[in-house]
């Protein structure tokens, strides 16, 4: 295996808080994102070691769909916005243009060309694949810690593997869909132990509920990936307590049901958040992070389209915020590139785990979180294939950009079809494509060396093929 821009993650020294008291029983609202208050129902354990991590999964919401990053005033996410004023947001946060090859990335910090998910993992056309056994998962990873015994648990959405849960990947817990709900109120539940059962309960509130069940029995430290099916479609109007706003019929417009099934993520992701003691909070880190871009059809206003399924920016753009103690500068908002696949090496090296001789495409984020003027990457690189697994993909796109210029590549179904683009700073529009005229110097320069390392990051990806570890 040729092991190609394999990047070992940043070891940095990180001071985490260190809690000797025990939290008293109390009770509180949302409004606090510190976790100063807001806890409800139990006593945290004496606790020594690295902090917790919370990642949320938020499904099909790009950018516009958060309002801290100012696209929308229509946008409901008082929860999330208050985890950015109190942590860092990132503005230029890349996943790839679609679920599977995301949660991928996310779970193995690695690129869709090493683990074979480039589309949606789906029984029904032949796509089913899963994760190679080699291929460590963020649980797998910590349990590689010898000086500490972490819980895993893996709640919602899982999508890696057609007919397996979570817990054949390492997870210690495991309990939602497999892939997407044809309802939001009747839906295929599986549980830990591969069985399934038929849910009626709202999949949002099913999903905290599981949260907030496992955060009474679970031991510190411990990694908990909540994976909301919310906001994919199909979108159906939420119980009446978790949306504002006037009544919703079944059938309003599908935007209107879509920021309700939103908002209700965002209230259900507050009730998850009030059911950890301000102690725990205080220890944890919490990432929030979407998928892929938004859907064309519920866009919002404004949005440059081309979002979920293109390798635009607006499919390629997601919310990325981080709240917690590595935070160094609370409500700060970062340019650096940062991207899915950098969760993995962050959390290894919150957990003090050394992954220099994995080959990863990801890189700790602890530098970024304790200053928002430090930089990551030099280039982001996405991609969507299909079928999963294919040597030789019936569709096969690649996109990289530095913090200014970018190019799309598309060998089929068009062969050859090549963009290069010039971006605003911070925006999600691509804008024309460059190659329609006479390139300038420096726009010559860009895209000499955007294409140079296209065709090295392929030829190295693919030299890696079948995607071994």
């Amino acid at each position: 295996m040729i092991a190609f821009f394999a990047l070992a993650c940043t070891r940095t020294t990180a001071t985490l808080p260190v809690a000797h008291e025990t939290a008293s029983l109390h009770s509180g609202s949302t409004s606090d994102p510190t976790g100063a208050t807001g806890a409800t129902g139990h006593s945290a354990a004496p606790h020594l070691g690295p902090g917790n991590v919370l990642v949320v999964l938020v499904d099909d919401i790009g950018i516009d769909k958060v309002g801290a990053y100012g696209v929308s005033g229509e946008i409901r996410t008082p929860v999330i916005d208050g985890l950015a004023a109190d942590g860092i947001l990132f503005r230029n946060a890349w996943a790839t243009p679609v679920c599977s090859p995301s949660r991928a990335a996310l779970q193995t910090g690695r690129h869709a060309r090493r683990t074979g998910y480039g589309s949606n993992n789906n029984n029904t056309n032949g796509n089913e694949f899963d994760l190679a056994p080699d291929d460590l998962t963020l649980a797998e990873l910590l349990a590689l810690d010898t000086e500490r015994t972490w819980s895993t648990a893996l709640y919602g959405k899982w999508h890696l593997g057609p007919g397996t849960p979570a817990t054949t990947q390492g997870y210690g817990d495991f309990a939602g869909s497999l892939a997407n709900v044809p309802s939001y109120y009747s839906w295929t539940k599986t549980l830990a132990d591969g069985t399934s059962v038929e849910s009626t309960t709202y999949v949002t509130t099913d999903t905290v509920d599981d949260v907030v069940t496992a955060l009474e029995v679970l031991t510190e430290p411990w990694l908990i990936v909540v994976s909301l099916n919310a906001a994919h479609d199909p979108w159906h109007v939420p119980p009446r307590e978790l949306y504002t706003g006037p009544d919703l019929a079944p059938d309003a417009p599908k935007l209107e049901r879509e920021r309700a099934d939103l908002e209700a993520a965002d209230r259900e992701l507050g009730r998850l958040l009030d059911a950890i003691p301000p102690a725990v909070r205080r220890r944890t880190t919490t990432m929030v992070i979407g998928d892929n871009g938004t859907p064309d059809d519920v866009a919002e206003p404004g949005s440059p389209g081309h979002g979920k399924m293109s390798m635009d920016e607006s499919g390629l753009r997601v919310p990325f915020v981080v709240q917690g103690p590595l935070v160094g500068v609370r409500g700060s908002a970062s340019s650096a590139l940062v991207s899915v696949v950098d969760v993995f090496p962050t959390v290894a090296d919150i957990a003090g785990i050394d992954v220099s001789d994995r080959a990863l495409d990801g890189v700790s984020l602890l530098p970024a979180l304790a200053d928002p003027t430090v930089g990551v990457h030099t280039t982001l690189w996405s991609e969507r294939f299909t079928p999963n697994g294919a040597e030789e993909p019936d569709v096969d796109e690649r996109a990289v950009r530095d913090e200014r210029y970018k190019i799309v590549s598309r060998k089929k179904p068009t062969l050859d079809e090549i963009r290069f683009h010039e971006l605003a700073p911070d925006g999600w529009d691509d804008g024309p494509d460059l190659l329609e005229n006479a390139l300038t110097p420096d726009q010559t320069a860009a895209w000499e060396r955007l294409k140079s390392e296209l065709e090295a990051r392929t030829a190295a990806m693919e030299a890696d093929l079948p995607w071994p570890p």
